[in-house]
């Protein structure tokens, strides 16, 4: 039964990894394009009005990224914990750097690591 639970864990932890790193590129490729928005605005000497719209949206689509970015260290989180009530140690949730350590999770809570 654990080399089940191993196994199912690894393949969780397989595409948690692509998941969050899409979501960043998508953060990462906003931010171009609103850069790209802005600079062509000035370069074109059109004035703030053509492109507010279109700018408008994206920033509401870079939010709307935060929030998912911020339920991916979330979801990352409850891995870890998971891991941990399941005694899961040398499953690789949150070995990827700047995730807690094994060490920072403390029962059903998660410190942060320095």
């Amino acid at each position: 039964m654990p080399n089940i639970v191993q196994e199912a864990a690894r393949t969780v932890v397989s595409d948690l990894a692509p998941f969050e790193t899409a979501v960043d590129v998508a953060i990462a490729r906003a931010g171009r394009f609103l850069a790209a928005l802005a600079e062509g605005t000035i370069e074109a000497q059109v004035g703030p009005l053509p492109t507010h719209s279109a700018m408008m949206n994206t920033f509401a689509t870079v939010a709307a990224l935060a929030e998912v970015r911020n339920s991916m260290a979330a979801t990352r989180r409850e891995l870890i914990q998971t891991r941990a009530k399941l005694g899961l140690q040398e499953t690789a949730i949150g070995s990827l750097p700047g995730c807690p350590p094994v060490e920072a999770v403390q029962a059903d809570t998660i410190t942060m690591a320095a």
